[in-house]
């Protein structure tokens, strides 16, 4: 092994040409990672939150791959896996599923958050004149 050559070597640049030969999804996030961080030569395994990322940021980035490349992309995930190979991978074994299921399971409310819904359901609503309700927000009011 010759140490010289070694020690010549550019680790910046090694990193980017090994993320360039990389094709397919990693290539595609490592773009929009770079972009969002203003950094060309981040590679792979390069940390997110170390080369300039915070929360907002972050939320970003998590809001650009789901309008483009990754629609099953979470905060959550960046968090917990945040380098494009641990990002990308944990989404390949998180979301093998349909987004159909995806959707499904960020969809589902906490057991007891149901619980009390179910027991409010249950209780029957007494109109003594009318009511007007609206939309989403579940507010109610008497109109006299």
């Amino acid at each position: 092994m010759d140490k010289e050559k070694l020690l010549e070597m550019d680790i910046m640049s090694n990193k980017t040409s090994l993320a360039n030969q990389e094709t397919g999804k990693k290539k595609e996030v490592l773009e929009i990672w770079r972009d969002v961080l203003g950094n060309q030569s981040l590679g792979l395994d390069d940390n997110f939150f170390e080369n300039g990322g915070h929360s907002i940021l972050a939320t970003k980035l998590v809001y650009v791959m789901k309008e483009t490349v990754l629609p099953e992309a979470t905060l959550q995930i960046l968090l917990e896996n945040n380098t494009v190979n641990k990002f990308v991978e944990a989404l390949e074994v998180d979301y093998s599923c349909s987004m159909e299921a995806v959707m499904e399971k960020d969809s589902m409310l906490d057991q007891e958050l149901m619980g009390k819904i179910r027991e409010i359901s249950a209780k029957p609503v007494q109109i003594e004149k009318n009511m007007m309700i609206t939309g989403g927000t579940g507010f109610l009011e008497h109109i006299y």
